[in-house]
């Protein structure tokens, strides 16, 4: 079939697409969506766990710094580079569990808050399903 064109159409972020993650960034795509992949973690021990069937052709790929002394510093270079993108971002979703914490950290700031997401201060609630 003919190739939709998709300048105008806005993206998705996902945090460490990885393992049944690659299959959620493989959804953003087929519902139209541009998909940009953020790395959470240099280095990730899991980033070799995306599913090779899953098929996601990324359209663009952030490293977020996890290793730099100023974290908040790192933050704000990711989401800098998130607006930098020629694509309105709309949503930013967690991959994997190694990408929840930046998710909504992002979300949180992202467009003075606009974009939809947890409250920041359920994050370690949430990532906590065994109390």
């Amino acid at each position: 079939g003919e190739e939709l064109n998709r300048t105008f159409t806005p993206a998705v972020a996902v945090i460490d697409p990885f393992s049944s993650g690659a299959l959620l960034a493989a959804e953003v795509v087929k519902r139209g969506y541009h998909c940009v992949r953020v790395l959470a973690e240099k280095n990730s021990p899991v980033a070799n766990l995306v599913a090779a069937d899953a098929g996601c052709q990324f359209d663009a790929t952030i490293q977020h710094d996890n290793e730099a002394t100023d974290q908040e510093a790192a933050l704000q270079n990711t989401l800098s580079a998130l607006s930098k993108l020629p694509w309105c971002v709309v949503a930013i979703l967690p991959g994997a569990e190694t990408g929840v914490l930046l998710a909504d950290q992002l979300s949180s700031l992202h467009s003075n808050g606009a974009t939809r997401s947890n409250p920041i201060s359920l994050s370690p609630a949430l990532q906590n399903t065994l109390s």
